[in-house]
């Protein structure tokens, strides 16, 4: 009998566990905090994000960090974690502060974002970075968008660090 009990109370840990990890997806539209952030703008020519599998890739202003905004040591191997200072400017849009291999305080109009440390560009004095929401899945619902505009990238961020891709737009 207490074999039998301890089987299913288990089994219902498992779950709401389970549960829990697939909903969250879903509340960090309800419980996240809004920011906007600008894609990298377009240098050379015509700048097309790339598709593979019905995906998009898209690059952010903030995945360029300039060098004196860099904190972190250039000794940072690829992958390693950067906190990323952002706050938000007089037309809406977060912009890099400041970036650091440890944590970072943020005031009002401000939120600190993980990232991993991809490449130093010491020609262009950039550090280069990866937030997680550079892959966009179904990227094809956004291919109405003109290449050659900026857009703008609106993004969730759950108390819990998760990220959500809410909204595109040009």
């Amino acid at each position: 009998m207490m074999k039998r009990i301890l089987f299913y109370s288990i089994l219902v840990i498992q779950v709401v566990v389970v549960g829990v990890i697939g909903w969250q997806y879903y509340l960090v539209e309800d419980f996240g905090m809004e920011i906007k952030l600008l894609r990298e703008k377009p240098e050379l020519g015509k700048y097309v994000p790339y598709y593979e599998y019905g995906n998009m890739h898209v690059d952010y202003e903030i995945n360029a960090i300039d060098e004196d905004k860099w904190e972190a040591p250039d000794s940072i191997h690829y992958k390693e974690k950067v906190y990323v200072l952002l706050e938000e400017g007089d037309d809406g849009i977060y912009h890099v502060v400041r970036a650091s291999d440890k944590k970072l305080e943020e005031d009002s109009g401000q939120v600190v974002l993980k990232a991993r440390y991809r490449y130093s560009a010491d020609h262009i004095k950039k550090y280069y970075v990866d937030y997680g929401i550079e892959d966009i899945r179904n990227g094809e619902d956004y291919r109405y968008l003109d290449a050659e505009k900026q857009w703008i990238v609106t993004v969730k961020i759950a108390p819990w660090g998760q990220k959500r891709i809410i909204n595109i737009e040009n």
